[in-house]
């Protein structure tokens, strides 16, 4: 290297070092402000989580976003921002299911939470949302429900309103990961969802989840019939049916949000007396973006 090609890396290095003191002042000043959304929330008692808010952020910034930074690295650094005042507001925990081939349910909560909030492992789904049930100030990340599962985990939100708990929010889904893909999604193999004791908010791009569980079992055709004749748009639906009981259960993916007050639930709740049924919101997430095209190929610096 000549002396003055080292002079110009020199100053280029300069530059950097300039730039990361103004980007680690903007974080400290971030951060200062996050001091004072939480006393807010704690005279309101609002949840610390908020993935509707976080996906419009990220929404924003990635719509804003230029230059040779990959995308998915914006995500990555915003939501170790997000996870790290999570920590500062009140204490958030996250519960983990990594049970049989689950693991990677655990790569997406370190994805998610970053690496400022604590993780606890559990040997299936049903551990993780025993500590929801019981802690305010955590969540739960789960596998994405698969058909005909024996006890699937979904049941325990459908039922949790039996369970008089009316000082409690109840659980909902509130987000699915990844967030964030460079294409459209065709299965439901290795995605997860979140579940907090806290509410589902809309970000401006949903979809919802929408349960029919009755005690004499209903085809899925006619699942979809009664939400495509209130205005719904199922985009999926998955099912369990006990063997012993007769009883089945359809956990159906509609397109926007639904809110958990819908006065359409009621009116398909009352089409299901005859089989003893029930129509339930459990929640949704906001739709992860598609990253733009060869944004994690290597880059060409020249």
């Amino acid at each position: 290297m000549s002396e003055n090609q080292s002079n110009d890396l020199q100053h280029v290095r300069v530059k950097i070092d300039a730039l990361d003191d103004k980007i680690h002042d903007l974080l400290m000043q971030r951060a200062e402000l996050i001091r004072e959304v939480s006393a807010i929330k704690r005279k309101t008692n609002k949840p610390i989580v908020h993935p509707a808010r976080e996906a419009m952020m990220l929404r924003r910034l990635l719509g804003r976003h230029q230059g040779i930074l990959p995308q998915s690295a914006v995500i990555g650094i915003w939501r170790e921002l997000v996870g790290a005042v999570s920590m500062l507001q009140r204490g958030l925990h996250a519960y983990v299911s990594t049970e049989g081939d689950q693991n990677y349910c655990w790569d997406m909560a370190k994805d998610y939470c970053g690496s400022v909030i604590p993780m606890t492992r559990c040997i299936g789904s049903v551990g993780a949302l025993s500590s929801v049930r019981d802690k305010p100030d955590a969540i739960a990340v789960l596998p994405w429900p698969i058909d005909e599962e024996a006890k699937p985990w979904w049941h325990s939100l459908v039922q949790q309103d039996q369970m008089n708990q009316p000082d409690k929010l109840p659980m909902r889904i509130i987000a699915g990961l990844p967030f964030g893909r460079s294409q459209e999604y065709t299965t439901l193999e290795h995605r997860a969802l979140v579940v907090g004791r806290m509410h589902y908010n809309p970000s401006g791009d949903d979809n919802s989840f929408i349960a029919i569980a009755v005690q004499s079992p209903i085809s899925r055709a006619k699942a979809i019939d009664l939400l495509k004749n209130q205005g719904f748009d199922p985009i999926s639906i998955i099912s369990n049916i006990d063997q012993a009981t007769g009883s089945a259960a359809h956990f159906v993916e509609v397109k926007g949000y639904v809110d958990p007050a819908d006065e359409r639930l009621p009116l398909i709740e009352e089409q299901l007396e005859e089989n003893a049924g029930r129509c339930v919101m459990l929640g949704g997430y906001p739709i992860p973006p598609i990253l733009r095209a060869g944004d994690t190929d290597p880059v060409k610096l020249d």
